[in-house]
């Protein structure tokens, strides 16, 4: 290669560099690197001037690659809210005013000029009272807009919440009717909840997940500071401590674990309110286990999904792209259920008796050609989509009609924008449901604030504000309601006596706001009533 043409080449690049990186140098530096980059150009640097320029021009390409891969040139944004947009009174005035009035019907609407009066959904209050939502998220300057690098830390950095040694934890376990195994572990309040009332947090971890995940950790340790207990899943087959009794493993969908978790959890502490929680594919199993059973709902207050695909069978589909490097997360994912099934000789045992080819399954590259050749033939289904169609939440959110928080990041490499369109769709459709967006985050990582180590997680603010503002927005609901059924029954109790009084024997009923008087002829019959 001739000196000149690449002295050529070494000069058009850094002058694109220089374009690029120009916010960040003074004007001086600004005159006087094009001069530079000039006289290279024409080779007439001296030789000390060219190593110097090597350096310089190397030391800009590495920050313009930090650039590229870290987003450095991004500042913090605040999320984006999704909600129904209710019709307001005044719009609804002013549609009901141009329909012509029924045959027969008085146009009343027109003739008072009154304004419809439209109860305002307790989703809209709870969202209203969340700050955390409406503030701008800052991630960690250095690499925390980067969804992969957020994405890859969460499972291996200890975040700044991390709840060892900071509240009681004690294992329990339920019995399945196949005599599967259940465990889940339960951290005690370090103090009352702000309300007064007794708070259950009852969380379903991501894929392998369990009490000890980071994550989960993290949460627990902020949330049992702010008085709420914590009572987590473990997924079959993911912990060592607790045995394998039966060739049962989690599936995506399957929420007769977490089920069985909650009732458990009910019948130890029947006076606690419970919010369901659910972090990926936790998010997806609570979701699913709201939706299909809606009976299970008056119990809960609140459910929160975090960074959760929604539809088995899309995500099988977008985790064989490369655009975000999904393929190679799914990779890795697939690389663990097999290391998992391997780890119990009964579910392997099992596998052959069911006529599964270990060859295939060891020769996977992806969830999806792991779930056709192992899953789906394993746990006895018809077919692969058949099986990721059982295990999708996305045909129950609809059901939900209980407040519900659903999170996902814009840049998470594993679920990204690819599936907002489902949720996006049920909060545009039902009052109860937000979706909310934020622009970094990666995967279940949402690390917040600080240089280089994060000082704040995030997500945890978001989880307990919601929690708190569901709590006093519920409660006052309940309250109200009690309070217009008590003086319901009491009006419809005299309404009842005044039905059945014969003409004779009452000749006025006088409703005063809250008072109701029913006079008797006999006992009154010419004295005047007045009441104030």
């Amino acid at each position: 290669m001739r000196v000149g043409s690449f002295s050529e080449h070494v000069s058009t690049y850094f002058n694109l560099v220089l374009e690029t990186f120009t916010d960040y140098y003074p004007s001086s530096a600004q005159n006087f690197l094009p001069q530079i980059s000039s006289a290279f150009s024409r080779q007439e640097l001296p030789y000390n001037l060219n190593t110097i320029y090597s350096v310089v021009t190397i030391v800009l390409l590495v920050l313009y690659l930090f650039k590229r891969l870290l987003h450095l040139d991004q500042m913090g944004e605040a999320p984006l809210v999704h909600m129904k947009e209710e019709e307001s009174g005044v719009d609804e005035l002013q549609r009901t005013s141009k329909e012509e009035p029924k045959d027969g019907a008085e146009d009343t609407v027109g003739e008072t000029g009154a304004e419809v009066e439209k109860e305002v959904h307790p989703m809209k209050i709870i969202m209203e009272k969340c700050t955390v939502f409406k503030s701008v998220y800052k991630p960690t300057w250095f690499w925390g807009k980067s969804g992969h690098v957020q994405t890859v830390l969460f499972g291996v950095m200890q975040k700044p919440h991390r709840a060892i040694e900071v509240s009681e934890c004690k294992p329990y376990f339920v019995t399945l009717p196949d005599t599967s195994v259940v465990s889940f572990h339960v951290y005690e309040p370090l103090k009352p909840h702000q309300s007064g009332e007794e708070i259950t947090l009852l969380i379903c971890p991501g894929i392998f997940g369990s009490y000890n995940k980071s994550y989960v950790q993290s949460t627990i340790g902020a949330a049992c500071a702010r008085g709420y207990r914590i009572v987590c899943l473990n997924h079959l087959g993911v912990l060592d401590e607790v045995e394998l009794k039966t060739p049962r493993l989690f599936t995506y969908g399957n929420t007769e674990e977490y089920a069985a978790m909650c009732d458990k959890v009910m019948e130890m502490f029947p006076d606690s309110k419970f919010i369901s929680l659910g972090y990926s594919m936790g998010g997806n199993q609570i979701c699913k286990y709201l939706g299909e059973r809606p009976e299970r709902q008056e119990k809960f207050v609140a459910a929160l999904s975090i960074c959760q695909g929604y539809d088995c069978i899309r995500a099988a589909r977008g985790l064989k792209r490369w655009d975000k490097m999904q393929a190679l997360y799914s990779y890795i994912l697939t690389q663990r259920w097999i290391s998992l099934v391997e780890k119990h000789p009964i579910v392997m045992q099992t596998a052959v008796e069911r006529g599964i080819n270990w060859k295939d399954v060891k020769a996977s590259r992806g969830l999806g050609q792991f779930d056709y050749h192992f899953s789906s033939k394993y746990y006895g289904y018809d077919s692969f989509e058949k099986f990721m169609t059982e295990n999708s939440c996305s045909q129950h959110l609809d059901k939900i009609d209980i407040p519900l928080l659903l999170i996902n990041a814009i840049d998470d490499p594993l679920i990204g924008p690819l599936y907002h369109d489902i949720p996006l769709a049920v909060a545009k459709k039902k009052s109860n449901v937000a979706f909310v967006e934020t622009h970094h985050g990666g995967h279940l990582g949402y690390f917040e604030k600080g240089m280089f180590y994060p000082r704040e997680v995030w997500l945890d603010s978001a989880i307990l504000q919601y929690c708190d503002a569901a709590i006093e927005t519920m409660a006052f609901k309940t309250a109200s309601k009690k309070t217009s059924t008590s003086s319901d029954t009491s009006e419809d109790k005299w309404q009842h006596a005044a039905d059945s009084a014969t003409p004779g024997d009452a000749d006025m009923i006088t409703n005063s706001d809250s008072l109701t008087i029913f006079r008797s002829s006999e006992f009154v019959k010419s004295a005047e009533l007045k009441v104030d």
